[in-house]
């Protein structure tokens, strides 16, 4: 595949992310944000599942399908999860907040994929990523997706049981 090809469908999940959180936003609006948050990360949970189903040999379409879940559940969480920590914010206090969510999910990013990529190097076993054959890769992803899966299932578990009422 050239890299033209691979960036297009990499883009799936972040245009995703671009084009539906006015109406993310819209339904915690409505609905509040438990629902969303936490079929956004119940979406996450089974993406991440897909994802470590896939082989070398597993159809771009595949790819790019599983890629359109964790794009349609990373929106359904963030927009109603930043309602979620907006509204529960003192007075006075919002924009301090407001502040605080990125830096959180930043660092929350960096220390997911520092994780992620442990995990998954180590099991790879001796070779590295650029020495092992695809076989090798793909088990490696195998393991590690899944571990991430069952964390996204824990947060839904977490969102959906938190207190809060509607708007919340």
């Amino acid at each position: 595949m050239n890299p033209t090809s691979a960036g297009l469908i990499l883009l799936i999940s972040p245009a995703l992310y671009i084009v539906l959180p006015p109406f993310t936003g819209r339904l915690a609006d409505r609905v509040g944000p438990r629902w969303p948050t936490t079929s956004g990360l119940a979406l996450q949970s089974i993406s991440l599942f897909l994802f470590s189903g896939l082989t070398e040999s597993s159809s771009l379409v595949m790819v790019g399908v599983i890629l359109g879940i964790s794009g349609i559940g990373n929106t359904l969480f963030q927009t109603p999860n930043q309602t979620a920590i907006m509204g529960a914010a003192p007075e006075g206090r919002v924009g301090t907040v407001s502040a605080l969510i990125p830096m959180i999910r930043y660092v929350g990013l960096v220390a997911g994929v520092a994780v992620a990529e442990a995990i998954f190097s180590a099991s790879l076993g001796p070779d590295s990523v650029n020495t092992a054959d695809p076989s090798t890769i793909a088990s490696a992803a195998a393991f590690t997706f899944p571990i991430f899966g069952v964390v996204s299932a824990i947060a839904a578990i977490v969102a959906m049981l938190r207190p809060g009422n509607k708007t919340a």
